[in-house]
């Protein structure tokens, strides 16, 4: 997505202060019962305008928008590795732990490896000349 076109486009400042505006208004009139029937959907126009507003602001100007990445990347940096971190220290070990109780529990024994046995016969100089 090219993000030069939109970043501080009058249009997306439009779109942020009306977004605001309607946030304001929504919440405002939900707040004052003006229309008791129509507080879930009042609410529901405050928290999407509000969405917008805030995606709208965040394209406002190029500095607001770096700063939005920059925060982005060291979010991204923190929850990447708290999520690896507890799928390797913790939910691996756990299933491994919990095959090792079943397996210790049902009585089995550790299956065997499905190796097959080298042939140990001494090599010879005719056998590398058969071969090629």
């Amino acid at each position: 997505m090219n993000t030069d076109q939109l970043i501080g486009n009058r249009w997306v400042r439009a779109a942020a202060v009306a977004a605001a505006l309607c946030v304001v208004i929504a919440a405002g009139a939900g707040a004052a019962g003006v229309w008791p029937a129509w507080h879930r959907v009042l609410r529901f126009v405050a928290w999407s305008s509000g969405f917008v507003a805030l995606l709208a602001g965040v394209h406002w100007s190029g500095r607001i928008f770096s700063r939005w990445m920059q925060a982005a990347g060291v979010l991204n940096t923190i929850t990447t590795t708290l999520l690896f971190g507890a799928c390797y220290f913790v939910i691996v070990p756990l299933f491994w732990a919990i095959l090792q109780l079943r397996r210790l529990l049902t009585g089995r024994r550790r299956p065997r490896a499905q190796w097959q046995e080298r042939d140990r016969a001494d090599a010879d100089l005719a056998f590398f000349q058969r071969m090629g």
